[in-house]
Parts: C-alpha cells; structure tokens; sequence
C-alpha cells in the first residue's frame, strides 16, 4: 500500500514562487495543468484533476519524476488509475520513493519526496504549441521571478542529501566516527561543484541541511 503523505501540501498549487524548476523537455505538474486549464484562476487543481487523470492512465501524458541524481524516472500510466495513488500525487506534486521504486526501498532507509513533471510533447499535441505563450520555457509568467532562474535547483539538492542520508543513516559516532555533518557536507559540497559548476557558501549549505536531516529524523521517528 502506498505510504500516506506526511508532507502533502496542496498549498503548492497556490505558491507558484515554490515550484521547482523544470528539466528540459517537461512542464512541472501544477503547470501542466495550469496550461490544460487556463480560466481556472480558482480551483485549478479541481478542475484539472479528471482530465490529466484520464490523460496520464491513458498515456496521452508520461509522468516521470526528477531524482536526485538529476535523473528521470518514469511512472507507469496504469498507477494513475488507482485512486489512492492518483489523490496522493496529483495533491502534492509528489511521488514517494516506495511508490516509484516499490520493495526495493527498505522500510526503515526513510521517504524520499520526488517532484512530478509531465512531458512537455505530450501536453503541446493536446492543447497546441500555439496556445502556450514563448519566453517561459522554465516558469509560469506569473511566478514573480521576472523570467529569471533560480541560481540554484534546491529540490535536487535536498533530495540527493536526503539520498545520502537513507544509504548512510542517521549520525551516530557509535556506528560510523567519519559519518558526521561535516561528512555530509562535504559531500554536498562536491555534488554542487558536480552538477552546478559552483558552490553556495558554506553557511547556506550548513543552513539547508539543517533543515534535511531534521526532516529526514523526523521521517524515521514517525514510521
């Protein structure tokens, strides 16, 4: 059975300043249906859910979801006919690790969180290139970001440092003296000069998985 969500939030269909960043070729989920439905000012994700339903069960959309590893994976058309699956994902944006990956994720590693996206050829034969305005190839026009990108995709970075966290574990000097924050650290300091070609300052990194390993503790004390 699919895991509950314990950090659902519907919210993030309001808060368009809180969606993520788009890989190219796709549109991230609350857009898409922003763009299948663009009267519903209010109630988008009502009045968007039972046509991307049937879409994406029946393969008209592809839905994958961006790891931390900066990969995409891809979600079976047949999960989105499940109501449990289809009210769960399509709230949040979301898809579990345990959802995508099934079994092969132990139990006691943690949930992992992935954004969803839809692929963007797939959407464009259904409502027309030509309805979709040019200029806004990463964001909705509206986002407030005045059609600039975000310098870093913090969604990737908390979810490869979460990814981290469920191979190592949680810090425990009794099991592992080297696995530590500064251990953790480092290695995101690593993964940004990998896939970023630069690094944040040492202190916003520190800040950021502050917050992830608090997240990633809470996560294991409530399963």
């Amino acid at each position: 059975m699919t895991r509950a969500f314990s950090r659902s939030q519907p919210s993030i269909w309001r808060r368009q300043q809180d969606w993520p960043f788009e890989p190219s070729g796709h549109y991230f989920l609350a857009r898409a249906a922003q763009i299948l439905c663009p009267d519903a000012n209010e109630g988008l994700q009502d009045k968007a859910a039972a046509p991307m339903r049937r879409q994406l069960a029946d393969g008209e959309l592809r839905a994958v979801a961006l790891l931390g590893n900066g990969t995409l994976a891809p979600v079976r058309s047949d999960a989105w006919v499940v109501d449990e699956n289809f009210s769960q994902w399509f709230s949040a944006c979301q898809i579990t690790n345990f959802a995508l990956f099934g079994s092969g994720i132990h139990p006691l590693a943690g949930v992992t969180y992935h954004w969803l996206f839809v692929d963007r050829a797939g959407l464009d034969s259904i409502v027309g290139s030509a309805r979709i305005a040019p200029g806004i190839e990463a964001f909705p026009a509206d986002r407030g970001l005045r059609g600039r990108r975000p310098a870093y995709d913090w969604p990737a970075f908390d979810a490869e440092a979460t990814s981290k966290l469920e191979e190592e574990g949680a810090f425990n000097p009794a099991v592992d003296a080297n696995w530590n924050k500064a251990a953790l650290e480092r290695h995101m300091q690593e993964w940004c000069a990998k896939n970023w070609g630069k690094e944040p300052g040492e202190s916003t990194i520190r800040d950021k998985l502050t917050k992830v390993e608090a997240d990633f503790v809470a996560g294991r004390k409530s399963q």
